[in-house]
């Protein structure tokens, strides 16, 4: 949301005592720097029971610790109607420039795009999130069980992540996310996505009533510096929590903007084909097709395409997807036919680890590929990296297995 100069200045000040206090004790937490570990501590962690990321609790975590952060600020500045902003990059895909500059406490040194940046349009897609059918392919599957697959929710790979990465610098990390403040305005959007879904079709698109789920507690630093919990149940509604969305409505053709006729060299060669192809067959009995091609034509039906990662590059890897047939000649684009959507995996510590293994991807096939699933032709997925500025290329290709279509409903 737009704020005034006035509400700007507020939210600066803030973040800039913040500061002050973790540059006088970083372990004050009442500071910046404590605040930004707890993120790190919780979704950079490679401990299967303290990652809040790769299923269904990575909405309600960060939807806390955007209120803990709200509440330390507002009892910072003395003023209990400071709200942290959302930044809507489905209208405006360029970094607000309130949040970049010398000399401003809400700007970061390590980010690498700038407000005069323009994010390529693939990166930004939301129709398929809102379109998601169920908790499950929206919010992420329980998670429960740490020998189990890891199966995230639609929006966590591929807008959030997105983003993240789109940006650079400590944004792009999961260690170093929370030290960036654009990382409030970008999470807000995310929190608005999820209260959006809520309201697209409140009958039917509803947070899980598993009491694991709504009885989980997360610990925050309140105003005073003392921690204290809240429940997932408690963090559904947002006017419980203290705030409205002012609009739940997004732009679902960020690729028709104008910004991206007039700039369409400055994006096309910012964001380019690069490194090795990863292809992977996709498995499916031919009965399928069949109920697959009826689900495509359904209103409330989805067909997913999922593949599990074997294991994660120790750079952050951003692929375009493809589905098409053996043999084809390499994906051009996000404009091929066959695109399915444009992803990004982050890596976390330890990988030797194994926690960033079995980590399953969701992603919609929409009715252009109707004509591929009616021909009968063994289906290939492709994984395409590109490149960003001044961002490496993993030499090592990314490993996917279990590439199978299914229908979410």
């Amino acid at each position: 949301a737009d704020l005034s100069d006035a509400e700007i200045t507020l939210l600066r000040d803030g973040v800039r005592i913040l500061r002050a206090r973790s540059a006088v004790n970083p372990l004050d937490p009442r500071g910046w720097y404590a605040y930004a570990q707890l993120h790190s501590a919780f979704c950079g962690t490679n401990t299967y029971e303290d990652q809040v990321h790769y299923g269904w609790f990575f909405l309600p975590w960060h939807r806390g610790y955007l209120i803990a952060l709200e509440q330390l600020l507002q009892e910072t500045v003395g003023e209990p109607q400071l709200a942290l902003p959302y930044w809507d990059w489905t209208t405006s895909p360029q970094i607000p420039r309130a949040y970049a500059g010398p000399d401003n406490a809400l700007s970061d040194p390590t980010r690498i795009m700038q407000p005069d940046d323009i994010m390529p349009w693939d990166l930004l897609t939301v129709g398929s999130i809102l379109r998601a059918p169920t908790w499950n392919s929206f919010g992420g599957h329980p998670r429960l069980d740490p020998t189990a697959p890891q199966i995230e929710g639609c929006m966590e790979q591929g807008c959030h992540n997105n983003t993240h990465n789109w940006m650079g610098g400590n944004i792009a990390s999961f260690s170093g996310a929370g030290y960036d403040p654009v990382f409030h305005t970008h999470h807000g959007q995310i929190d608005r996505l999820w209260a959006a879904w809520l309201a697209s079709d409140p009958t039917k698109n509803q947070n899980p009533a598993d009491p694991r789920f709504l009885e989980k507690r997360f610990f925050f630093y309140g105003p005073n510096g003392a921690p204290f919990a809240l429940r997932v149940g408690d963090m559904l509604d947002t006017e419980a929590c203290g705030y409205r969305f002012d609009s739940l409505a997004f732009n679902l053709n960020v690729r028709a903007l104008p910004i991206y006729r007039d700039a369409a060299e400055k994006v096309r060669d910012d964001f380019v084909s690069a490194g090795e192809l990863v292809r992977t067959p996709v498995s499916l009995d031919p009965t399928g097709r069949r109920a697959l091609l009826a689900a495509l034509g359904s209103p409330r039906a989805r067909v997913i395409l999922q593949f599990e990662r074997k294991q994660l590059p120790i750079h952050p890897y951003c692929v375009r997807i493809y589905l098409g047939t053996p043999g084809e000649a390499a994906p051009s684009g996000p404009t091929d036919q066959r695109f399915v959507g444009t992803y990004t995996y982050l890596p976390i510590p330890g990988l030797e680890l194994g926690l960033d293994r079995h980590c399953v991807t969701q992603i919609e096939v929409t009715e252009q590929h109707a004509a591929l699933l009616r021909s009968g032709s063994p289906l290939i997925a492709t994984l395409v990296p590109v490149q960003l500025r001044d961002r490496v290329i993993p030499p090592q290709s990314l490993e996917v297995q279990n590439a199978s279509l299914r229908i979410d409903a």
